[in-house]
């Protein structure tokens, strides 16, 4: 489930462990 998070709103996506981080940085 790959989601465009990288450009995505600050939404707390069920993203992998790395996409998790880079949110709450």
């Amino acid at each position: 489930n790959r989601v465009d998070t990288s450009r995505a709103p600050d939404i707390e996506w069920p993203a992998s462990p790395v996409e998790s981080r880079s949110k709450q940085a």
